[in-house]
C-alpha cells in the first residue's frame, strides 16, 4: 500500500486548476473541496486530510481523476487515505458509515439502504435517524421501500476482498 510520502508525491503533479472540484457531485458538502484536499496532501498534511469529511463523502465516481489535465488519480488517493485512516484506528462517524457500507455490500453484493442506516445507527446512536424519520414514513406510505435483496451466493469471494479493505480497522 502507498505510504504518506507516496501520497504526497502523487499529489505534486497537481497545479490547482480546480477541474476536480468542478466535476465532483459532492463538493458542495465537503469540508475541503477536492482541490483543497490535494493542496493539503502537497503540503504533507495527511492527517488534516484524513480528519476532514472529504475522503468519506467521495463517491468514487472518478470524475475528478478523469477531468485532471495532469493525470492525478484523486479518487485513488481518496481511497488510500481511507485505508490509512482505518488502519490507524481513526474513529469517527464517517468511518462507521464507511465500515457499515462495506459490510452491507459484503453481505448482499449491493447496498440495501434501510439495513445500512440501521447498522450505522447501531454504531453511532439512534439520534442519527431522527432527521430521516419523516422521509422514511412517507416512503413506507407510498410503498417505495423495497424488500431486502437476497444474500450474495458467492459471499466467500467477496468476503476476502472486504476483509482486506477493513484490515486493521478499529472495532467498536
Amino acid at each position: 500500500m502507498i505510504d504518506e510520502v507516496g501520497i504526497t508525491r502523487a499529489a505534486q503533479a497537481c497545479y490547482q486548476c480546480g477541474r476536480c472540484g468542478g466535476g465532483c457531485p459532492f463538493a458542495f458538502a465537503m469540508e475541503h473541496t477536492p482541490r483543497l484536499l490535494v493542496r493539503l496532501l502537497q503540503l504533507g498534511r495527511i492527517q488534516d486530510a484524513q480528519s476532514s469529511n472529504t475522503i468519506w463523502l467521495c463517491a468514487s465516481c472518478h470524475s475528478c481523476s478523469v477531468s485532471c489535465p495532469r493525470g492525478v488519480d484523486l479518487a485513488g488517493l481518496m481511497y488510500r487515505l481511507k485505508q490509512m485512516a482505518v488502519t490507524r484506528g481513526i474513529v469517527n462517524d464517517n468511518i462507521w458509515f464507511y465500515r457499515e457500507f462495506v459490510r452491507n455490500i459484503g453481505k448482499r453484493g449491493l447496498v440495501y439502504e434501510p439495513e445500512l442506516m440501521l447498522g450505522y445507527a447501531r454504531r453511532v446512536g439512534w439520534q442519527v435517524l431522527l432527521p430521516h424519520v419523516r422521509m422514511g414514513l412517507e416512503m413506507a406510505q407510498r410503498r417505495k421501500l423495497t424488500p431486502p435483496p437476497p444474500r450474495l451466493n458467492e459471499q466467500e469471494v467477496l468476503s476476502s476482498v472486504i476483509a482486506e479493505i477493513l484490515q486493521g480497522s478499529a472495532t467498536k
